[in-house]
């Protein structure tokens, strides 16, 4: 092989033989065979050809291979089809088109892959397909073995049902009715079976097709079969001749059986009144009637109800069905329904009542008394009776009248037993109930009776008809539930107080006194309001003793003194049961305002004048303006003379955008509530608006001094009560106009 490469060297050494040794000697210094036979420019070409056909014949043998994988899918999709095949229940709703392309679709894949050769020549390679072949042919030829085998038997299946179904239906078109029932019956089929015609010649038409599609391709099919298919046609023929004989007398039957219906009619409107005579059977409105009997009673009634409704029902469908226009006589029929009903409930809640009755009176008041589901239950049978009274008819007056009123009489007097059983009550408050009710009350929660208090039951206490008394028990428990919760509340508050330990340590500078170590725990310990509460009574007390200091300072012995007719004094007056304050001339009644616990201003001499000053106004029912600098306390010390004789004071922050209709709409509704206003900033004001506001307050001011309960203001007449309004100014505040 390598004789071209080698060839020329030999030759030259042999022919060098002949000269000096050293020139023609052939070894292995001067000469390496694989270098020589690698850098030769033939043996590289030859070897890069002989690459390249063998990458083409696998590249041929590849592309090949390809062209083939449509088959492989084929083959893994035909496997499958194989499986689902074998259930015909799975193929009785597919069309017959469908069946057409399946049948279609394998004989082509049949004629495709036998066009797939044994060998394939691939350049160097031959491809041997003989073992795909054996694979990939018989695929598509089973699938339409199993086509062949499955559309046969969907065919006898779609063909034996709507056989059956025919043959069933035009024995029952076809017999002749001897009834309006049966008429009604066959008639109303007979729209069925038109209304439904379209979907029995589409079944009809698939079936033929199957029929058709197995004659085409010329899958084998039984006698039987084909017979069958025959015995469709004559049945769906039969059908089609027997409704329309049928249709063509039914204005015969409509004749003769109309009249047999309306031969009904008397009898079932001779039901209807005996239906509506046995619920105005006198026992139904006889309150001493036996409950069991009438109930019984009322329940034949309701089995006679249904049924004739039953009958009426079909009178109506069988008018409707031989084209008669709807008997008007059983228009009555919803009422007595309705009627029935309401008698039924009556009657079982008028047992049920006298049931739970008869349990509640025997119980003794009122350690055996459940309050709770006694109120429930009345309020449920009060809710009831109120949604039934507007629809009962007025023969049923006597037992509804009778059981509201019973049922209103636990109504009105379970609260009062309530109170009656108030836990906070004590042997005063028995008392007062003896002397309100002439009888003692058995204390709550105790064998023991107070002052002789009888054994009383609940049925004795609703028969005293306690309803007049019922507000005074009310306040009598109100006022011993509140006493027993100041009690309480102080019980807290002194027994918080007595287990309190102060903590002390010894002075600094002497070891013989003590003095109070940290107060915190006792500043925690303090409630807000009562902190308040004691802040107020300080600041107050101080005062006070200012006051008593300043009388004694200067003798003061005359209450006539102007020094003592300057303070502000309390006087409470017995005979009126009236708390007056007094300030010079001024006389003004406690306004009994709670606004909690509030806090209180620090009272000065300044405090007083200003105080003086306000009141003074008021007493000749002039406003009051409160001057200053801006910080010093108007506003406040306004709002603080008015908690001081329990008057709400209300403060508006005046502005540049206030119009008269507000400034109205606020003097409104001071003089209708009988409150104090203070106006801050009124400088800010609109001199348009403030115009207009001094004329209501001298029309306000008119009315006051002529004592008038009423008076006329933005063309409104509405109450007038005493009140005050006051304002305050910052001069150095420049007004918004």
């Amino acid at each position: 092989m390598f004789k071209v490469y080698v060839e020329a060297s030999l030759d030259d050494g042999a022919q060098g033989g002949d000269g000096d040794d050293d020139g023609g000697e052939l070894s292995s210094e001067n000469m390496d065979l694989d270098i020589l036979i690698m850098e030769d420019v033939t043996f590289v070409e030859t070897l890069q050809n002989i690459n390249s056909i063998v990458l083409d014949a696998y590249e041929l043998a590849e592309e090949n291979c390809g062209e083939l994988s449509i088959f492989l899918e084929r083959y893994q999709e035909n496997t499958r089809f194989r499986k689902d095949v074998s259930d015909p229940s799975r193929y009785l709703g597919t069309d017959v088109h469908d069946f057409r392309e399946l049948l279609d679709k394998y004989i082509q894949e049949a004629q495709d892959v036998d066009t797939v050769a044994e060998t394939a020549s691939c350049g160097l390679l031959l491809l041997d397909r003989t073992e795909l072949n054996s694979l990939l042919k018989p695929s598509p030829r089973k699938c339409l073995d199993g086509l062949y085998k499955l559309i046969p038997v969907v065919f006898r299946l779609l063909n034996d049902n709507l056989t059956k179904e025919l043959t069933t239906t035009n024995d029952r078109i076809s017999t002749i009715p001897t009834t309006v029932e049966e008429f009604s019956e066959s008639l109303a089929f007979l729209r069925e079976l038109q209304a439904g015609h379209d979907e029995i010649e589409e079944r009809y038409r698939c079936v033929r097709s199957l029929y058709h599609l197995l004659e085409e391709y010329r899958v084998k099919m039984t006698d039987t079969d084909q017979m069958n298919a025959f015995v469709l046609t004559q049945k769906k023929s039969q059908l089609k001749a027997s409704m329309e004989l049928f249709e063509g007398c039914c204005e015969q039957y409509s004749a003769k059986f109309g009249i047999e219906l309306e031969a009904r009619l008397p009898g079932l409107v001779s039901k209807l009144t005996t239906v509506s005579n046995a619920l105005s059977n006198s026992p139904l409105f006889d309150l001493k009637s036996n409950i069991n009997d009438i109930i019984g009673y009322l329940t034949r009634v309701e089995a006679d109800i249904i049924q004739l409704e039953t009958e009426v029902k079909l009178h109506f469908q069988y008018e409707k069905t031989l084209g008669l226009p709807q008997s008007t006589a059983f228009e009555e029929l919803d009422d007595l329904k309705a009627d029935l009903a309401l008698k039924i409930d009556m009657w079982k809640m008028f047992q049920e009542w006298r049931g739970v009755v008869s349990v509640w009176e025997k119980q003794r008041f009122p350690e055996e008394i459940d309050f709770t589901t006694i109120v429930d239950r009345v309020e449920h049978f009060y809710n009831q009776i109120t949604q039934w009274e507007q629809r009962l008819s007025e023969g049923m007056g006597p037992l509804c009248v009778h059981l509201k009123s019973c049922v209103e009489e636990y109504r009105v007097t379970m609260p009062i037993l309530t109170d009656l059983r108030c836990p906070s009550f004590e042997e005063r408050h028995y008392y007062q109930l003896r002397e309100l009710l002439g009888f003692g009350i058995r204390h709550l929660g105790s064998s023991r009776t107070s002052m002789n208090a009888p054994v009383l039951t609940l049925g004795e206490l609703v028969q005293m008809h306690l309803s007049p008394f019922g507000s005074q028990i009310n306040r009598i428990a109100t006022e011993a539930a509140q006493e027993r919760l100041l009690k309480d509340m102080l019980s807290k508050i002194i027994v918080l107080w007595e287990r309190l330990e102060f903590d002390v340590k010894p002075h600094k500078e002497s070891k013989e006194y003590y003095v109070l170590a940290s107060l915190e725990a006792i500043y925690t310990t303090l409630e807000e309001s009562l902190r308040r509460v004691v802040v107020s009574l300080v600041t107050t007390d101080v005062h006070f003793r200012d006051i008593v200091e300043s009388l004694v300072a200067k003798r003061v012995t005359d209450e006539n003194d102007f020094l003592w007719e300057q303070q502000l004094r309390y006087q409470w007056y017995a005979e009126s049961d009236e708390c007056e304050i007094q300030q010079a001339n001024c006389r003004i009644k406690y306004g009994y305002e709670y606004m909690g616990a509030c806090s209180r201003l620090v009272i000065t001499p300044l405090t007083d004048r200003c105080w003086m000053t306000i009141t003074g106004a008021l007493e000749l029912r002039y406003g009051a303006a409160p001057s200053g600098p801006a910080g010093t306390g108007k506003t406040e010390t306004s709002k603080d003379l008015a908690k001081a004789l329990g008057i709400l004071c209300i403060v508006i922050n005046c502005s540049s955008q206030m119009s008269c209709k507000m400034m109205g709409s606020i003097l409104n509704g001071v003089i209708q509530a009988g409150t104090w206003v203070c106006l801050d900033e009124f400088n800010r004001i609109d001199i348009e608006v403030l115009s207009v506001v001094g004329q209501q307050m001298s029309v306000l001011r008119n009315a006051r001094l002529m004592d008038s309960t009423d008076v006329l203001l933005d063309g409104q007449c509405v109450p007038l009560r005493e009140h005050h309004v006051i304002i305050t100014m910052n001069p150095g505040l420049r007004s918004d106009r």
